[in-house]
């Protein structure tokens, strides 16, 4: 297996000699990049053959050093550099590269029943080979399954092994005393060659010998971490070299004679496992692929699977495709920056970027675009009368509005490797947009966040969901950046809840509108009263005028933390 990333610049004449023209971009000064991503299979009748999968630039770090340690061209050649795969093996390095490479080929999978008719896939025919064993075509997969069949099954091979010893050692007396002469000693029959129960071959172990032998094969091939069991002892190599010459004519030839139902399925694995292997040799079998251009479209798809708006089936269709033909990434209703009462749509896109790589003043300039659209469509619901509640984007009385969150999530990975670990940290917030300046509840006012989330995370619960969990993240995530949202806005602005001392609210907002126009807002549930926002390095001297005339309680966006 041989590893090449997306978006790193090899010498052309190097990246040919894994590859062929199909899957290279060329460059200028005899460099050259990969333009897919995904697992191609081995060439069929190629002796020496070797799979190579391409991995997306997001294990390339600042300095171009994949996984931050080694240099690419040299995982480019990992199939003929016995030094270094010995390197990653210890390390762990060379079963990460072999468990992303499984991953990532069913991630495009994924993609493509999401996307049914999606271009953007080149792929031969994808079975996917289930954990019990079902029919297959992908090797990652079907040694994959060999894996979980070794570790869910310890126990089951432990029994099998301790009953045929015991079976071996049981005499069977009634043959024994029918079939062989005893000599007398003492006056007493002594039998010297007992018949035991068990005389024919032990199919059983026979199996499992081969499926141990298979891998031990994998682990010297792929560097896996698993303590093979010493119950069972491998065939010598003679023996194994002699069985993978003809593999699955050897199973057939044992195949009757399982009845246990994990049995029948570890034959099924090791049959599919070698079938393959002969097709390839064989040149009987088309080259396995699974590849994707445009990676940064499944990343998306990927997030918003994480993300998506539980209240969706109440969104119209054209707040998140734009009718300037726009798409925003993600989008989902939940919570305000005011009030625990009333929600607002909040806005995410996903960017695909190399490690390092800053988000570019066009994409910042987008994002505000798409907050603007999202914002003038609801206020077009809301003129119509028909944004529901507990929706709220405008205040009637101050003329206020609610501030839009919106953030970037772009792919990061663990540095421990770890694929459980959901790893979403903020990085920044980037400079807001505005028409007037301190006018916190302006229309022209957005806000812009940024965040990082472990991409192995991403890749392992897109391909494998499980309700809870997504539920369980999606509650997090949401909760998370409006809580980092809320840190922003206490830090940025001095708010106070404003009474009048005299008159009604309403009166009091129309004398002072000119004064507090942006700067003032009303969620529901105020009646007597609004909130009031005003930079820090202006407050004191907004609240030493605002006293006069009115009652002033510090307020913090803080006191919504849950």
């Amino acid at each position: 297996m041989n590893i090449v990333f997306e978006g790193y610049t090899y010498p052309s004449n190097l990246l040919r000699t894994v590859l062929s023209d199909a899957y290279i971009r060329e460059l200028s000064n005899g460099q050259a990049q990969v333009i897919h991503i995904g697992y191609l299979g081995p060439t069929p009748g190629v002796t020496g053959a070797q799979a190579v999968v391409m991995l997306p630039k997001v294990f390339l770090s600042e300095d171009n050093k994949a996984l931050g340690i080694y240099e690419p061209e040299h995982l480019l050649q990992l199939s003929t550099n016995p030094e270094l795969r010995a390197q990653l093996a210890h390390s762990g390095t060379l079963e990460f590269l072999f468990r992303i490479s499984v991953w990532l080929y069913q991630s495009i999978g994924q993609f493509a029943r999401r996307k049914k008719g999606t271009d953007l896939i080149q792929q031969t025919e994808l079975h996917i080979v289930s954990r019990e064993g079902g029919p297959g075509r992908s090797a990652l997969e079907v040694i994959q399954s060999l894996l979980h069949f070794y570790r869910e099954n310890q126990s089951l091979l432990t029994f099998i092994k301790r009953y045929n010893t015991n079976q071996q050692r049981t005499v069977n007396w009634s043959r024994t005393v029918n079939r062989t002469t005893p000599f007398i000693q003492n006056g007493t029959p002594v039998y010297s060659q007992p018949i035991v129960k068990q005389q024919h071959i032990n199919y059983d172990e026979e199996l499992i010998r081969i499926f141990v032998s298979t891998l031990a094969d994998l682990k010297a091939e792929y560097g896996f971490r698993i303590e093979i069991t010493s119950v069972y002892e491998p065939l010598t190599r003679h023996a194994f070299r002699k069985f993978k010459q003809a593999p699955t004519r050897h199973l057939k030839q044992i195949r009757g004679r399982y009845f246990n139902d994990q049995l029948v399925r570890l034959w099924n694995l090791l049959h599919l496992y070698y079938e393959q292997a002969e097709q390839l040799n064989a040149q009987i079998s088309k080259q396995e692929k699974t590849l994707v251009r445009n990676f940064n479209i499944v990343f998306e798809d990927m997030i918003d699977s994480l993300l998506s708006d539980p209240f969706s089936s109440r969104m119209p269709a054209r707040l998140k495709t734009q009718q300037d033909d726009k798409i925003i990434d993600h989008l989902y209703e939940y919570k305000d920056l005011t009030s625990e009462i009333d929600t607002i749509y909040h806005i995410g896109d996903s960017k695909y970027y190399k490690i390092g790589a800053p988000v570019g003043k066009l994409a910042v300039y987008k994002q505000y675009t798409y907050a603007r659209n999202l914002i003038f469509e609801n206020i077009k619901r809301l003129n119509k009368g028909s944004l529901p509640t507990p929706l709220r984007y405008r205040d009637e009385l101050t003329e206020g509005y609610n501030p839009t969150p919106n953030f970037f999530i772009s792919a990061s990975y663990d540095k421990k490797l770890s694929f459980s670990t959901p790893g979403l940290q903020f990085k920044e917030s980037h400079s807001p947009s505005y028409h007037f300046h301190a006018r916190l509840f302006d229309r022209d006012t957005l806000l812009l966040q940024q965040y990082d989330i472990n991409f192995l995370y991403v890749i392992t619960a897109y391909v494998s969901p499980k309700a809870s969990e997504i539920a369980r993240f999606q509650s997090d995530a949401h909760k998370r950046f409006r809580e980092q949202l809320l840190h922003y806005l206490a830090d940025e602005y001095a708010f106070f809840e404003l009474q009048p001392l005299t008159g009604t609210l309403d009166e009091y907002v129309t004398i002072n509108f000119r004064k507090l126009i942006g700067r003032m807002y009303r969620p529901s549930g105020y009646t007597e009263s609004m909130l009031v926002a005003i930079p820090h390095k202006e407050s004191a001297m907004f609240k030493a005028e605002l006293s006069r005339t009115a009652s002033l309680n510090d307020w913090s966006p803080k006191m919504l933390l849950a």
